[in-house]
């Protein structure tokens, strides 16, 4: 499965038809369900799902900002580098 087009998806998303409400999520929202809520679900919260001292070193260097792409660009950003439990295991440089 490809993250980023979920990322697009969920941020991009349309009501299913006229008149429904939009379910579309913010791209922080949308980050936040990918990284941290999953780290909650199981209780894995004090050691992943976020950037900071002390926990786990797992994260992504990706070839733009996403905060940044609008649209289905989102779905064409691409690691660069994926650094896992402190090791960089992907580098595409």
């Amino acid at each position: 499965m490809d993250p980023f087009r979920g990322i697009e998806a969920a941020v991009n998303r349309a009501p299913w038809a006229e008149g429904l409400p939009g379910q579309a999520l913010g791209l922080a929202d949308t980050l936040l369900a990918y990284t941290r809520t999953p780290a909650w679900v199981e209780c894995q919260e004090d050691v992943k799902g976020q950037l900071r001292p002390g926990l786990l070193a797992d994260l992504v260097l990706l070839d733009a900002d996403l905060f940044a792409l609008e649209g289905e660009a989102l779905a064409k950003a691409r690691p660069v580098l994926t650094v896992c439990d402190g090791r960089v295991v992907y580098d595409r440089v």
